[in-house]
C-alpha cells in the first residue's frame, strides 16, 4: 500500500507540472500557428527582450512574436528601442506589425513617425497597426495616409478608416475616391449616412460629382467610375440594419437604371441570398424585380 502511495504521489507531480507551467505562459489560442505548430521553444519576456539584440533576423522575428503576447507599456519600448537601432527590412515590417498586435497607446508617437518612413510598405504596415489601437489620436494620423504618395498607403489608409468606424472621414473619404483610391468606395459604404448613398432626387443623382456644388452620393458615382469597385460600397450600404429599407430601394433603383450589368445582378443575388428568410421587406421585393429585369435585358 506505501509503495502504491508513492507511485501515485508522483504521478501527481508529474501531472501538475505542465499545469502549472502553462499558467506561466500566455494562452495558446493567443499565439501565432508557428508557436502553436511548436516551429520554436517559448520564450519568457526576459528572454525574448534579450533575442532582440541578437544579429540572427531569424531570431529577432521569433522574439517579436513572443513580445506580442505582453502587450504592456514595457513591450512597446521594447520594440521601439529596436526600431531605432536600424534593421533590414523584413524585421522592420515585422516590428511595426508587433506594435499593432501589442495596441498600445505609447505606441502611437513611433508608429506617427513611421508614417514618413523611405519605404511604402513600411508606411502602410503602420497604418494598419495604428487601426488596431484605440485612440483618438489615431484617426487623424490614418487619415493623413489618404494624402501618401504611394497607392498602397492610400488603400490601407481607406480600409483602416472604415474599420474603426471614422464616420467623420466619409467627406474625406470622398475626396480620397475622387483622386483614385478605389478602396474608399467600401469604406464610405461602412461609414457613410444614408444622404452619402443615395439622393431622393434621381436628377441629384444624375449630376457630375466632380462638378456639382451639391453633396456628393455614392450613386453619382455610377456612370463616372467602375461599377465593380462601386458595388462594394453599395454592398456595404445594403448590408447595415441602420439604412431604411426605402434607403435601399432607392440604391437598388440606381444601380438596374444606370448600371445594369451581370456584375449588378450578382452582387443583389448575393444580398437576396443572404437575407433571413421570414423577411419580405420591400427592398427585397425590389432586388428581386431588378434581378428579373438584368436577366430579362430590361423593361
Amino acid at each position: 500500500m506505501r509503495r502504491t502511495a508513492v507511485i501515485f504521489a508522483a504521478l501527481a507531480v508529474l501531472c501538475a507540472a505542465p499545469a502549472a507551467e502553462a499558467q506561466r505562459r500566455p494562452p495558446q489560442g493567443n499565439r501565432p500557428a508557428g508557436a502553436q505548430n511548436g516551429q520554436h521553444q517559448d520564450m519568457s519576456f526576459r528572454e525574448a527582450r534579450e533575442a532582440l539584440a541578437s544579429a540572427d533576423a531569424s531570431r529577432v522575428s521569433e522574439a517579436l512574436e513572443e513580445i506580442a503576447h505582453y502587450p504592456t507599456a514595457e513591450s512597446v519600448q521594447a520594440v521601439v528601442e529596436l526600431l531605432r537601432r536600424g534593421n533590414g527590412d523584413n524585421v522592420t515590417d515585422k516590428a511595426i506589425e508587433t506594435l499593432g498586435l501589442l495596441a498600445r497607446p505609447e505606441a502611437i508617437e513611433e508608429l506617427s513617425n513611421l508614417l514618413h518612413h523611405r519605404r511604402a510598405a513600411a508606411r502602410a504596415e503602420a497604418v494598419e497597426s495604428l487601426a488596431k489601437i484605440q485612440d483618438p489620436r489615431v484617426r487623424a494620423l490614418i487619415e493623413s495616409g489618404l494624402h501618401d504618395s504611394a497607392p498602397e498607403v492610400r488603400s490601407a489608409a481607406a480600409q483602416a478608416l472604415g474599420q474603426i468606424g471614422a464616420r467623420q472621414s466619409v467627406t474625406m473619404l470622398f475626396r480620397a475616391f475622387e483622386r483614385g483610391v478605389p478602396q474608399a468606395a467600401e469604406a464610405i459604404g461602412r461609414l457613410g449616412s444614408a444622404e452619402d448613398a443615395v439622393s431622393a432626387d434621381a436628377a441629384h443623382d444624375a449630376e457630375d460629382p466632380r462638378r456639382t456644388s451639391r453633396r456628393q452620393t455614392l450613386s453619382m458615382w455610377i456612370t463616372h467610375a467602375p461599377i465593380t469597385v462601386l458595388l462594394s460600397g453599395f454592398e456595404q450600404f445594403l448590408n447595415r440594419r441602420d439604412v431604411p429599407a426605402a434607403v435601399k430601394v432607392k440604391i437598388i433603383e440606381r444601380l438596374e437604371q444606370r448600371a445594369a450589368s451581370a456584375a449588378v445582378r450578382d452582387t443583389l443575388q448575393r444580398w437576396v441570398s443572404s437575407r433571413p428568410r421570414t423577411y419580405a421587406g420591400p427592398d427585397l421585393v425590389r432586388a428581386r424585380l431588378a434581378i428579373r429585369q438584368i436577366q430579362g435585358g430590361g423593361r
